[in-house]
C-alpha cells in the first residue's frame, strides 16, 4: 500500500535566558528555563475524491474527518499547521479543534490554518500575507495548484518563559515558477517583519512542496531558517523519509535570536495516520 499523505511530528528543544538580559558569558550553555515545543503538519488532502485517490482507498472527506481529528488531538502538539482545506474542511478544523487550540485562519478560503495551544501560548497578534500565483505555462494547472496561497502568522507569547515566538503556516503551490516565486515572497516577509517586530524564535510548518534535494531549496533555507529534519538526519536517511509519494515536501522550520535563546532540534517523524482498517490512509 502506497500513502498519499503523511503527517510530521516535530520536537524543539528551545532553552531559554533571562527575558531581556540575554545569556551570560559566565552562563551561555546554561540556560534558565528549557522545555520541548511540539510541531506537527499536515496535508489532509482536499475534499474530492481524485482518481488517484480513491485507487488508495481514500474515502471522501466526510468519512474520514472525525478520525483525522482524532489523530491530531491524540498527537497533542503545541503547533498545527494543516493544509489543503476547503472552506468547509477549514470549518470542521475550527470545530474541532478550538476548544485546545486558538485557531488563525485567512480569509474565506486560504488552503491553511494554524492551531496554537492555548495553555502553551497567548496570541498578541495575526494576520496573513498573500503569496504570488502567477501560472507557470510550461505546467499543465490543476484544482489543487488553482487555488490563493498565503502565509498565515501568529505572534504568540510562550506562557512558560515569556519569550515572544512568531509562528508561520503555508502550502506552497506545485508549479515551477510559481514556486520560486513563493520562495522569494517568504524570504521577503520573513526579513520585512523581523525588522518591523524582532522576536527570539521563529517556526514555519507546512507543505513546501520541495524537498532538499530540490532546485530551489537552498534559496528557501535563505531565509535563515534551519530545517528540523536536516539537522537530524544525514543526506543519505533523509531521503528515506516520505511525506507524499517519494518526496519529504513537507518541512518544519525554525530559527532563534543567538543570546537569548537556543533551539535544537530532538527529533522528526513521519507519521502514517490510517483509517480504523489499519491499512488505508486518511
Amino acid at each position: 500500500m502506497c500513502f498519499v499523505r503523511f503527517c510530521l511530528l516535530a520536537l524543539l528543544l528551545l532553552g531559554f535566558s533571562d527575558l531581556y538580559g540575554g545569556f551570560s558569558k559566565e552562563h551561555s550553555h546554561a540556560p534558565k528555563h528549557q522545555r520541548l515545543v511540539s510541531v506537527l503538519s499536515y496535508n489532509v488532502m482536499i475534499d474530492f475524491a481524485f482518481a488517484e485517490w480513491w485507487s488508495l482507498g481514500v474515502p471522501f472527506w466526510y468519512f474520514r474527518r472525525d478520525q483525522i481529528f482524532k489523530k491530531v488531538d491524540e498527537q497533542n502538539a503545541d503547533i498545527v499547521s494543516l493544509q489543503e482545506l476547503f472552506p468547509h474542511q477549514a470549518k470542521d478544523a475550527r470545530l474541532a479543534l478550538s476548544t485546545k487550540y486558538e485557531v488563525v485562519e485567512g480569509p474565506w478560503y486560504s488552503d491553511v490554518g494554524l492551531y496554537l495551544k492555548k495553555q502553551q501560548f497567548r496570541v498578541v497578534d495575526r494576520g496573513f500575507e498573500w503569496l504570488p500565483t502567477e501560472p507557470d505555462m510550461k505546467t499543465s494547472g490543476s484544482l489543487a495548484n488553482g487555488v490563493p496561497r498565503i502565509l498565515i502568522w501568529a505572534t504568540v507569547v510562550d506562557l512558560e518563559s515569556g519569550t515572544t515566538m512568531r509562528i508561520y503556516a503555508s502550502h506552497f503551490d506545485a508549479r515551477r515558477l510559481v514556486k520560486l516565486r513563493m520562495t522569494r515572497a517568504f524570504q521577503d516577509i520573513l526579513a520585512r517583519h523581523q525588522l518591523e517586530s524582532p522576536v527570539p524564535v521563529t517556526i514555519a510548518a507546512g507543505d513546501f512542496n520541495m524537498d532538499t534535494d530540490h532546485k530551489f531549496y537552498p534559496q528557501l533555507m535563505r531565509s535563515g531558517l534551519r530545517d528540523t529534519a536536516a539537522e537530524l538526519y544525514d543526506s543519505k536517511n533523509i531521503k528515506k523519509l516520505k511525506s507524499f509519494k517519494n518526496s519529504l515536501v513537507d518541512h518544519v522550520f525554525f530559527a532563534c535570536e543567538k543570546g537569548s535563546v537556543s533551539c535544537d532540534p530532538k527529533s522528526f517523524d513521519v507519521l502514517k495516520f490510517t483509517q480504523k482498517d489499519g491499512i488505508h490512509p486518511l
